[in-house]
């Protein structure tokens, strides 16, 4: 797995990262597990076929993640792939970047960027993702309560 802090390679099994410290345990308590596998019964069959064809090429849960979200380059086909959501010049999780051509590109729409133009970006993916949000709508975690589901 990938430190959240830095970035580094972190032994699956460790609980604080060996770069910097940070501590990276992604354990999932058994509530969380179990809401987890009620909101996989509720996706369509062809859904479930897919992520599971996708988990099993991936040897982690950061590599199935990655595959799930970003998926190859568009352009030169390369599993060396990334989310920009944590890259400092980018903080966009809709962005992915080929780390061997280069490529940035929509992880929605599909569109390529040149380096620093994703700002300029209009996805309509994005802007239906915004038409159906105010102000009011912004997630607050103090009133969330870990329900997710009824039973």
């Amino acid at each position: 797995m990938l430190c959240p802090n830095c970035g580094a390679e972190v032994p699956d099994a460790a609980v604080r990262c060996v770069a910097c410290e940070a501590e990276v345990d992604f354990g999932l308590t058994p509530e969380e597990l179990e809401s987890a596998r009620a909101a996989f019964e509720l996706f369509p069959e062809e859904v479930k076929r897919e992520m599971a064809r996708l988990a099993e090429g991936a040897e982690t849960a950061d590599e199935f993640l990655r595959r799930m979200f970003v998926g190859n380059c568009p352009i030169c086909d390369s599993s060396d792939t990334r989310s920009c959501e944590d890259d400092p010049e980018v903080y966009n999780a809709c962005v992915g970047h080929c780390l061997e051509c280069g490529q940035y590109w929509c992880t929605d729409c599909g569109e390529f960027f040149e380096e620093g133009d994703w700002d300029e970006h209009d996805c309509p993916f994005w802007d239906d993702f915004d038409s159906g949000m105010d102000d009011e709508d912004e997630f607050d975690e103090d009133e969330f309560d870990g329900e997710l589901f009824e039973p």
